[in-house]
């Protein structure tokens, strides 16, 4: 083998690796956002009686007890099954938001927050 040809073959991986690695961050520093605000409208059993007519976001367990159902301004109604969430007491009529992260390559984030404190 020439020299040329086993340089090539020798730094052609790096120079791939460091390229798709440029493009992944790339696309993780450009994600399109979307944040709604949204009201819980069913926890547990509760939710289920959203379960045909929302959008599911993301599951954690089987279990129906961990269910949420939102209705949001933008993105209409939204179900989830969260354990982190009922950490602390979730009520119907509480408020949330919804924050959704769209990338080119990578899935998309989804992240939910529930207003737990006193309302400003």
């Amino acid at each position: 083998m020439n020299r040329k040809l086993t340089l090539f073959l020798m730094f052609g991986p790096f120079v791939l690796f460091f390229l798709g690695l440029g493009v992944l961050v790339n696309d993780a520093r450009h994600p399109k956002t979307l944040r709604d605000e949204c009201v819980v409208t069913g926890t547990g059993s509760e939710a289920q009686l959203f379960k045909g007519k929302a959008q599911f976001i993301y599951r954690q367990s089987e279990n129906i007890k961990h269910d949420v159902s939102l209705r949001c301004q933008k993105l209409g109604p939204l179900m989830l099954n969260d354990i982190q969430l009922f950490i602390t007491p979730i009520k119907i009529g509480q408020g949330a938001w919804v924050s959704l992260k769209q990338y080119q390559i990578l899935p998309k984030r989804w992240m939910v927050s529930v207003y737990t404190g006193k309302p400003e």
